[in-house]
């Protein structure tokens, strides 16, 4: 509690101007220069916090404890960082940066002292779509259009060796929702349209493929996450009804129970990184609740 407080006393003291709310009158120029602390990404020990803040005039990376007065800047790109995510062993953090604004995105491994920033990508031509880290975080798993600039298939890299393995090849917009504990089953998504996807279940040693999929219904699919033994996938779908909803496939049946039957859409969810915990937002007209909840198996 003490580090979210800690974050928010940092939001608060970026964009706060001073003067009396509804008497003071400020130039547009001042407006656009609000700065702002986004992306927050926790340390496994839950003692720091890593965020995104233009506070210096462009977007990096910064971290804070919660002992910590004023926050630490760790990277210093010429461009501003499209996102971060703190490694599951805590050693690393991985930021996402493309070259102004050329949307051809790359991962670089950041150490929280930031003494370090080692990319782990490095081909211009080339945009990498992150999809997460494996449970060990030795591994990284996402998407790219290096073999086909008009397609996006689906990797693997050891971070040690930046080794890539390709475990999804397809003529598509393809992105790994998931990979499972023990990295031998990835979530892969086929995305359609806004309200229409497949998902596919792919054997990472093998490249053998599953795919759930509506022919004549549009349905949207979006993996959360396996659960701790590894035998189902959480994830978001409106399979069947009105609303996206949680629901738990069977690997093995590929057969998909909901949890519960909410009146609204689940639009953001996520899961612990032993596969035990689930949270999860619901939208409810003009106001959004906050959920968690325990997961067996």
């Amino acid at each position: 509690m003490k580090i979210r407080h800690l974050l928010a006393s940092i939001v608060v003291a970026a964009i706060a101007f001073g003067g009396s709310a509804g008497h003071a009158q400020y130039p547009l120029r001042q407006y656009l220069s609000i700065r702002a602390a986004l992306g927050p990404t926790i340390s496994p020990d839950g003692k720091q916090v890593a965020f995104r803040s233009s506070i210096t005039g462009t977007s990096q990376l910064w971290k804070v404890g919660e002992k910590d007065k004023w926050p630490e800047q760790l990277t210093f790109f010429s461009s501003p960082i499209n996102n971060a995510f703190w490694s599951p062993d805590g050693s690393s953090i991985l930021v996402i940066v493309d070259k102004d604004g050329n949307e051809q995105f790359q991962f670089y491994l950041v150490k929280p002292d930031g003494l370090s920033v080692k990319p782990l990508t490095e081909n211009p031509k080339v945009r990498y779509n992150w999809g997460g880290w494996s449970s060990n975080g030795k591994q990284i798993f996402f998407s790219s259009n290096l073999r086909n600039p008009e397609f996006f298939d689906c990797y693997v890299m050891d971070i040690d060796t930046k080794s890539e393995k390709r475990v999804f090849t397809g003529d598509g917009s393809y992105y790994p929702g998931a990979l499972s504990h023990d990295g031998k089953t990835m979530a892969v998504v086929k995305s359609m349209s806004n309200t229409d996807s497949d998902l596919i279940i792919v054997d990472v040693e093998t490249g053998s493929t599953r795919t759930v999929s509506k022919p004549k219904a549009e349905v949207n699919y979006s993996p959360v996450g396996f659960t701790s033994d590894d035998k189902s996938l959480i994830l978001r779908t409106d399979e069947g009804r009105e609303f996206v909803n949680l629901a738990s496939m069977n690997l093995a049946s590929l057969k998909a129970t909901f949890i519960g039957d909410e009146p609204h859409d689940i639009d953001i969810a996520t899961m612990s990184n032993n596969g035990r915990y689930l949270a999860y937002k619901l939208g409810q007209e003009a106001f959004d609740d906050i959920y968690a909840l325990p997961l067996f198996g």
